[in-house]
């Protein structure tokens, strides 16, 4: 990358120099910064979605990820919700001030907005698009971090926002890059897709293998039968369709209501800590061992139980191998096995298979708010399709195997994603503090 002739110390630390004709303005100085307003409560001015006189009402939700601008919104507002919120205009920039924390759009369309935005209006000697530019800059964001008020919801006050500074090319250069920066990230951001719609594809395959191997067999030409049961048609002709519960001695949840946690003790696990086939300890919380020892009268986890979501993504199963000792909440299930009765892990991959899926699906399709929790009644009536113990053990260990392998694929193209992603955060970084000349420049 071509550099500029003449560089001057920024006066930061750690941007070091940028070049010598920018300037180095704070964000008062080239926009009025104003924070949203919330009429309370909302629920009293959303207007109907007829309401000719409505006006929009723009929320973090209209926004799209990685997306630049803001061009529709899906409610509306009545005049007198107006009064106590903030008008925003086509052409001005917001920053997110809430849960998705200082993430900037470029509006384009007029409306109303929340005190989850901060506005930027009136903005002069800088274009939105470059402005836009600067704020999602790692020197930006970093400048926020610092500045940032609360604990696990962050928050700014428009002075803070105000405070924080840019470096500030000619008009002519502030275009230039923003073209550039369009260009490239755009290809940058083609590339994730690719990486990510592969993922879906692999993850896909890996159901696919599963269930495969759990309703036919590693023989394709074993004899087969019908199943009798309608989640799959055929199985082969030494396999059976049993329920849940004959398998099980103890089929039971967590407990339902919020224990009381502590600084250390032992770990208290829900739904968040298990995804993607594993039990994370990594943001465990912790109940005393006077807790645990009640708790562990109703549901005592031991090794070889198994775990599954109860909301969420009903029915995702972890096999319990090499855990500390641990309490889980009601949004965890536990089922422990009768002693020979089946392979705990041939269960759980039963449990993840596309089959077992479709009977969740059907057992709470309809089920209004009951639905989005999966009842103990259900799994123990669902339906396990059993091998003899040895086809258990040799569909397990191909298995093994075999996700590993995808999971390594899996792994590459996620670790390939987050690459583009540090790259397109340098590029910006790196554009916006005159690291380097853009072409047209």
């Amino acid at each position: 990358m071509e550099r500029y002739e003449a560089y001057k110390y920024s006066g930061v630390e750690w941007i070091g120099e940028i070049p010598e004709e920018w300037e180095t303005l704070r964000l008062k100085n080239v926009a009025l910064i104003l924070r949203g307003g919330s009429p309370r409560p909302i629920e009293d001015f959303i207007a109907e979605a007829d309401d000719p006189n409505s006006f929009n009402w723009i929320k973090i939700g209209d926004t799209e990820k990685d997306g630049k601008y803001i061009r529709n919104c899906k409610q509306k507002i009545i005049a007198d919700g107006c009064a106590k919120s903030r008008a925003v205009h086509r052409g001005d920039l917001l920053l997110t001030n809430s849960m998705s924390f200082g993430r900037p759009y470029i509006l384009e369309l007029d409306g109303y907005i929340h005190d989850g935005w901060v506005c930027f209006a009136n903005i002069k000697s800088v274009s939105p698009e470059y402005l836009y530019y600067c704020l999602l800059s790692e020197y930006c964001t970093h400048q926020f971090d610092l500045m940032v008020d609360g604990g696990v919801v962050k928050n700014l006050n428009v002075d803070k926002i105000g405070s924080a500074t840019i470096f500030l090319p000619s008009q002519k250069e502030q275009q230039a890059i923003a073209d550039y920066l369009d260009a490239k990230t755009a290809e940058v951001d083609a590339l994730v897709a690719d990486c990510e719609r592969e993922v879906g594809l692999l993850r896909e395959y890996r159901k696919a293998v599963i269930s495969e191997a759990v309703t036919k067999g590693l023989d394709p030409d074993a004899p087969m039968k019908r199943s009798g049961s309608k989640w799959v048609s055929e199985i082969p002709e030494n396999w059976d369709v049993i329920p849940l519960k004959h398998f099980s001695k103890l089929i039971t949840d967590g407990v339902h209501q919020t224990p009381e946690y502590t600084d250390e003790g032992i770990p208290f696990l829900s739904i968040k800590d298990m995804s993607n086939g594993t039990i994370s300890f990594e943001d465990r919380k912790y109940i005393s061992y006077a807790q645990h020892l009640e708790l562990s009268k109703h549901a005592p986890i031991e090794e070889g139980d198994l775990l599954f979501a109860r909301i969420g993504t009903l029915g995702v199963t972890v096999v319990v191998k090499d855990c500390p000792t641990f309490d889980i909440f009601v949004s965890l299930g536990l089922i422990k096995l009768k002693g020979g009765a089946i392979n705990g892990d041939y269960l759980a991959y039963c449990m993840n298979s596309d089959y077992y899926c479709s009977y969740i699906q059907t057992v709470k399709a309809g089920g209004g708010t009951a639905a989005a929790k999966y009842n103990l009644g259900e799994v123990s009536r669902s339906p396990i399709i059993q091998p003899p113990p040895e086809e258990q053990e040799k569909i397990v260990a191909y298995l093994d195997a075999k996700t590993a392998e995808i999971d390594s694929l899996i792994e590459e193209k996620q670790e390939m994603a987050d690459k583009l992603r540090e790259y397109r955060k340098s590029l910006i970084s790196e554009a916006v503090t005159g690291k380097f000349k853009v072409p047209g420049v």
